[in-house]
Order: structure tokens, then sequence, then C-alpha cells
């Protein structure tokens, strides 16, 4: 009998082990989980249709988003950086554990479902996919976006947080993050972007913003809108059967950041010296200082309706300075040209980031590495930069969907050779002439000419990567300074789109690694970034929807 016995249990215990190895082997890897959630669908399907399949999905998974309280942000431009914003306050403030969830990412899609703060783990992604992946991907008409939105909120629950921020990732109305009931909503600036999904005009694009809101749910906003969409808003908010409060950014901030605060320059470069005392305010920008305003408001009405405890102003203002929010206004002092990344990618992000770098940087030269997604509107983007910087390198991150250089090189030739392009008016002279023998020493970058113009003359080439782009700036320097009697010390600005300030942050991670902190972003693409080059299927890889 005992020999019975033992024998039945070695023979238990042998099946254990050889369920286990089973398992093991067909268990999936980091980057099996992320071919499979980042396979495309095989055409674009109607977003109300996959809407209703996300919320049917959701039942499926047990209602997650039912088991936490949520702040749901919408926007055009800005609704990342609040939500940065609000995820610092609620976790160093108001001592939450606290989900964020975001879109694009720069280097890894663990960046965009993050718990207090940290990125899910590699472990954390594969086992969400291997549960829940069949049931998910059995749906073949989904998007990237709303499978990651699935995920997102299935790791929330089983890390029992009691608070979520989700970003919107496309218009509001039919988006994924809206299938949950949120307990105050903000939305920020509307401008013009995704306007072949979204609709042609401002009022249009504001109503698929609006459509985040519910009834009874708060709703708040900023006065700096047009006014058609701040219509909209309220139209809306009267539908719904719900209060939009419309904040009220004071005029004079409305157009330059706080006064400059003493920071010692001994460490760092006079223009990095002149960021930090800047950045000693929080995020950069004035267009920050609304998104700072908005965050700011949701939380104390969650506060006046007693949801969360009282918060000292003092900390609240420490947990803004301390928001960390990657590729936006983001600076390194690398030697002998610092490096600015934004993430700009539609021309309300450009003017915006034109006015924070004639807010910051007065007196500088400015090399604009520029490269965007072909879909954007290139060439009203450029018109923003054009008369505010001293030299154009027009490059491409290396995306599938990104514009050929050449073919930006063209657009802005077309379009700049009429004066109304830079001036508004046809009595300012222009031509493009080629730059020959005076740029002998920049052997990475092809077709140089410059765009002279009766007050200045503007420097513009092109080159196949951001990474050439950026080595070459050196370069670049020392040509402005044969030319510019001012002196002025030189900035890189690298922008574009969310592709090429990623491309931007990767170079300085490669080259410039002390620039960046140990646990950077740009440390996290160690399978991404082989599979970006690989995998057809990841061509999309940091694309939030079809348009971004």
């Amino acid at each position: 009998r005992r020999v019975h016995r033992g024998t039945f249990e070695l023979s238990r215990m042998y099946g254990q082990l050889v369920f286990a190895a089973k398992r093991l082997l067909r268990s999936l890897t980091y980057t099996d989980a992320l071919q499979q959630i980042f396979r495309p669908p095989p055409e674009i399907i109607n977003p109300e249709i996959n809407f209703a399949l996300v919320k049917r999905l959701l039942h499926q998974m047990g209602n997650p988003q039912d088991s936490y309280r949520v702040i749901h942000i919408a926007g055009t431009n800005g609704k990342g950086s609040t939500s940065a914003i609000v995820d610092s306050i609620m976790r160093n403030v108001m001592k939450q554990s606290t989900g964020l969830f975001t879109s694009p990412h720069l280097h890894s899609a663990r960046e965009r479902i993050r718990v207090n703060g940290d990125p899910i783990s590699c472990d954390d992604f594969v086992k969400l996919v291997e549960r829940w992946g069949p049931l998910i991907s059995s749906e073949t008409t989904l998007a990237v976006f709303d499978k990651l939105t699935l995920l997102a909120l299935r790791h929330f629950a089983d890390e029992g947080l009691k608070w979520v921020v989700l970003e919107v990732g496309l218009g509001g109305r039919w988006d994924a993050t809206n299938t949950i009931s949120a307990t105050v909503s903000g939305i920020t600036h509307i401008s013009m972007d995704h306007m072949n999904i979204l609709g042609d005009t401002i009022e249009l694009i504001a109503g698929e913003k609006a459509g985040i809101m519910k009834r009874a749910v708060p709703v708040l906003t900023v006065n700096h809108q047009h006014p058609s969409a701040l219509h909209v808003f309220q139209k809306q908010a009267q539908q719904v059967g719900t209060e939009l409060t419309v904040l009220d950014l004071p005029q004079f901030i409305q157009g330059k950041d706080p006064p400059p605060t003493q920071v010692s320059s001994s460490k760092h470069s006079p223009l990095f010296s002149c960021y930090l005392k800047f950045r000693a305010h929080g995020l950069v920008g004035p267009h920050q200082q609304a998104n700072v305003l908005l965050a700011r408001a949701m939380v104390q009405n969650l506060v006046s309706r007693r949801l969360l405890p009282s918060g000292c102003g003092s900390a609240i203002q420490n947990a803004i300075q301390n928001t960390s929010w990657p590729g936006r206004f983001e600076m390194f002092d690398i030697h002998p040209v610092p490096l600015l990344v934004d993430c700009a990618h539609n021309p309300g992000a450009s003017l915006v980031l034109v006015q924070s770098l004639k807010a910051v940087f007065s007196q500088c030269n400015i090399i604009l590495v520029y490269g965007s997604s072909a879909d954007k509107d290139i060439a009203q983007s450029l018109r923003m930069f054009v008369r505010s910087v001293r030299a154009i390198v027009l490059t491409s991150s290396g995306n599938s969907r990104a514009a050929n250089p050449s073919a930006m090189m063209q657009m802005l030739a077309n379009e700049i050779a009429d004066a109304q392009f830079v001036s508004g008016t046809k009595n300012e002279n222009f031509s493009f002439q080629p730059l020959g023998d005076r740029v002998k020493g920049l052997k990475g970058l092809s077709a140089p000419v410059s765009a002279v113009f009766t007050s200045q003359t503007v420097f513009v080439f092109e080159t196949a990567r951001v990474e050439d782009a950026i080595l070459m700036t050196p370069e670049i320097a020392s040509l402005l300074n044969r030319f510019d009697i001012t002196n002025n010390p030189s900035l890189t600005v690298c922008t574009g789109s969310v592709f090429t300030a990623a491309a931007g942050r990767e170079v300085v991670a490669r080259f410039f690694p002390e620039a960046l902190a140990p646990n950077d972003w740009a440390h996290l693409t160690h399978d991404e970034a082989s599979l970006l080059q690989s995998s057809p299927s990841m061509s999309s890889f940091r694309m939030s929807d079809q348009a971004r």
C-alpha cells in the first residue's frame, strides 16, 4: 500500500511538472505579447461599432472599470501634460494609489499603463495578454488603442487602485476610454487636428471632444478656447445635464511664463540655466499654465465634493514642479549644442512651441530638426517656425508614415515662394539659393540651400535620419556663427511628431547617456526597437490611433 501510494504521489508530481513545463513552453514572451496586441486590424471599422465591442468585452472581462473612480481628460493639445499633472498631485499630495493611461508612447508600450508613476512591468504585460489576449484578439476589428485600453482598465482593477487618470486617445465620443463612467472630466485646448476623422471645423472637432460629457459628471475647461468650441461645450453640457465650469486663465499668464527665479548656472550651459529658471515653476511654456490651472481645478473639484482630502497649496505646487512628462519642451544640456525635444505634431502645437521658445530663449540661434508624419499639415506647421529659426534640417523619424525630407523641402519651397507665407505681404523679397562651398564640412546633409528674406537668412538642409541631423548641428552652428555678428548661442529643437521627438531622445540615450536618468523611458526599448525595424505589423508601434 505504501509503495502504491508513493507511486501515485510520484505520478502526480510528474504530471504537475509536465503541465508546468508545457505551460512554460507555450507562454508568451514580451515580444510575442507586443506583436499580438499591436497587430493592426485588416481594415478601418466604424468607430461606433468598435465602441460597442469594447463595452461588450469589458463586460466579459468583469467590468473592471467599475472598481475605481476615473478622472477623464480630452482635448487636442495638452491632455497628456494635464493628465500627468493630475496624476502627480493625486500621488504626491493626496497620497492616493493612482493609475495613469496615456498615449501614444515615446519609447516603450509600457509607458502607456502606469501604476503609481511606474510603467507596467514586462511580466505583468505578458500576464495580461496571456489571460485576456485570446478574448481581445477574437475581435479582429479592434484598433491597437482599443486593445490597450481594455488591458489597462483590467490591470488597474487587478492592482486594486481607487483612482485612475485616463487620457482620451482620439476625439472623445467614440473613444475606447469613453466606456467608463467618470467622476470628473476635463477638456484641454481644441485646435485643428485629425480632420479626416473628427471633422474639418473647430465646431465639429469640439463636438467630438465634448462627447465625453455625461449626466451629472462635472466637466471643466479653460477660457482660452476658440469661442466656437466654448459654445459647443456649453450646448453639449446643457443637453446631457451636467455642469460646465469654464476656468478663467488670468490675462497676465496667457502669453508668457511666470517670472524666472534664480538658479545656479555654474554647472550648466547658459541656455540650460535659462531653461532651469523656467522649469522651477513646473512644466515649461505659456500653454502649460492653462494645463496646470485645469489640473488643479479638477482635483479641487474632487476635494470640494469630499472625495479627496484637502491638500496644502505648497504641496500641490511642489507636485506640479516635480511633474515629469518626457518629450514635451524637454531640454538636454549636451555639448556643444544643447538639444530640446518636443512632440508638437500639428500647427496649433507648433505655434505654442514657437511661443515657448521665444519666452524662454529670446537671444538664441534655433536649429530646427523637423520630421513630420505625411498626413499632417506640414506647410502650416513650418509656417509657424520659419521666421523664428536660423536653420531647418528636414528629416525622417524612420516610421512608415513619416514624410519624405525631399518632399518636405519641395513643399517648403513651393509655399514660401509666395511671400504671403511668411509676411502676409507680396512686398518682401525671397529666394532659395544654393550654399555650395560654404557647407563643405556638412557631409551628413544633402541639398543645402538658404532661404533668403529681406530681414534674415534661414539655412535649409535635408537628411534621412534624425540621428544624422542632431549630430551635424555643431557644424551647422559653426556655419551660423560665420554669418551672425551677434554670436548668439545655438540650440537644436527636435520636433514635428511624437516619432521624431522619440528619435531625438534615443540619440541622447545612445551618445549622451549621462544626460538621462537611469530609469528614463529611453532605456525601456530593448524589445520594441528591434521590432520596429523588422516587423511590418509593428509599423504603427507608437500610435494611439490611425491618425496620430
